[in-house]
């Protein structure tokens, strides 16, 4: 047997060639195969073909779209030639699916597994920036708030992305817009949140400044100068009275310093 890959989860051989062979190993027969699904008590192979080979060294060949052949091993047989798509990596998975597409086979699921792994690589950079920007937009840290947040998002993600890349198995997207859709979306959130945080942020450096630097406010009548309302959220940190004979009259009054 020459079998290129077993899906054991819908009991099919792919890339099938049986080679048989006389009691002097010699070769008398090739049959070849696409597919080979198992109907429960024999095997059918799809399009396919037979070589024998006769023993005066004539040959003969005969192509079949569909052909039912009884072999010895059953799916249980070939279990062992399966190696999990899990157990690749992406080295090893790029190959195959190479291997795959130059034979003629079906790799969509393949090469959307090759692709998600790629994607996924840049996945927790994304979450931990929108994590900080979340963490940034309030002047106080919630941690019990913070994290179900973020689990939320998490969540939110991982369904997304499991369901752009259903679309992307099912043939209505490409493979490669699949799995980066969602990067894009979350990426586009994350970057409007972290320009509100950097607004917010030059709001409240603003308004340091404001309460920090002391400002000169006149209050000009003498009487009720010293109950005068300061304008905004200020207060009088010094208040002195300004007067004399040389000043013009409305100089006269109360000079607040004020912050």
């Amino acid at each position: 047997y020459n079998i290129l890959l077993f899906r054991k989860d819908i009991q099919t051989l792919e890339g099938v060639k049986i080679y048989l062979f006389d009691r002097q190993f010699n070769l008398i027969q090739i049959m070849a195969a696409a597919r080979a699904q198992w109907q429960g008590d024999h095997w059918r192979f799809y399009q396919g073909f037979i070589q024998t080979f006769e023993p005066g060294g004539e040959e003969f060949g005969e192509k079949f779209q569909e052909r039912d052949v009884v072999l010895t091993e059953r799916p249980e047989d070939f279990a062992g030639l399966e190696k999990k798509v899990t157990e690749m990596d992406v080295a090893e998975l790029h190959r195959f699916v190479q291997r795959l597409e130059r034979d003629g086979y079906k790799s969509t699921s393949y090469r959307l597994d090759l692709y998600r792994r790629i994607s996924l690589s840049i996945t927790p950079l994304i979450l931990v920036v929108l994590g900080m920007a979340l963490t940034l937009r309030g002047e106080r840290i919630n941690i019990p708030a913070m994290v179900t947040v973020g689990l939320g998002l998490m969540f939110g993600y991982w369904l997304f992305f499991g369901l752009c890349a259903s679309f992307g198995e099912a043939g209505r997207w490409p493979l490669l817009w699949a799995v980066t859709i969602p990067h894009l979306c979350f990426g586009a959130v994350t970057l409007g949140l972290l320009r509100q945080v950097a607004r917010e942020q030059n709001r409240r450096m603003r308004n340091k400044e404001d309460n920090i630097c002391p400002r000169k406010y006149f209050l000009p009548d003498r009487e009720r100068g010293s109950s005068q309302v300061i304008p905004g959220n200020f207060r009088v940190i010094q208040l002195a009275w300004t007067s004399g004979s040389r000043a013009p009259r409305y100089s006269r009054g109360f000079k607040a310093t004020i912050c």
